[in-house]
């Protein structure tokens, strides 16, 4: 929910590396069912219309994001700005559309493909997975499989914090065996997250 220019990295092999996980959440799907969000955060200039109206949002929230970052790569502006900000007068130039302008050497292709991220009713949105199959998207790609660059594990279960794993079972009610397992399975959770927080606390003082 907080995808932005500022969060995408590039390592030595130019590899993108996405950081910054502090807003992030995870919707749960069951079915043709899906839970979605309501808390509002994140970046306004990077954050989707409905997220700014305080509606329920799901991941195409991330889509807008992409967007949004899309322009401002192609273009090196954002496509929606306000001057002095305004947070409403910025949610209704989502809304109606009122895009900045796009210099006139960029593709048609690309252009509806970003047209299409940023469109404001999430119904007529793509997903994830129905936009990465975008004709310009797709041209010239050599579909080679990427490299697997798994973030190696920093804990191993000789390795945790008794100080840390008390607190968090005995005050925050937390299942011993939920945090181990996040942690030595590198899975982000909201134990993984209270974990590296109070451990940092921890050193700290």
């Amino acid at each position: 929910r907080d995808l932005k220019i500022e969060n995408f990295l590039l390592d030595e092999n130019n590899n993108i590396k996405i950081i910054d996980f502090g807003l992030s959440n995870t919707a749960r799907f069951e079915g043709l069912s899906q839970e979605l969000l309501h808390t509002q955060c994140g970046s306004p200039a990077y954050a989707a219309p409905e997220l700014l109206a305080h509606k329920k949002y799901g991941p195409k929230v991330d889509v807008w994001s992409i967007g949004v970052s899309m322009f401002a790569m192609l273009t090196g502006t954002l496509p929606f700005t306000v001057e002095p900000f305004n947070i409403k007068q910025l949610h209704q130039k989502m809304l109606i559309g009122e895009i900045s302008p796009i210099p006139s050497d960029i593709s048609p292709g690309a252009v509806h493909f970003m047209q299409s991220l940023l469109e404001p009713d999430p119904a007529k949105r793509p997903g994830v997975k129905e936009a990465i199959k975008d004709k310009w998207l797709n041209e010239g790609f050599s579909r080679k499989i990427l490299n697997s660059a798994a973030y190696e594990n920093r804990f191993c279960p000789g390795g945790l914090n008794p100080v840390v794993l008390n607190y968090m079972t005995d005050i925050m009610e937390f299942s011993l065996s939920e945090v181990i397992d996040s942690l030595i399975n590198n899975r982000p959770s909201p134990a993984m997250s209270s974990y590296c927080l109070l451990l940092k606390k921890l050193l700290r003082y």
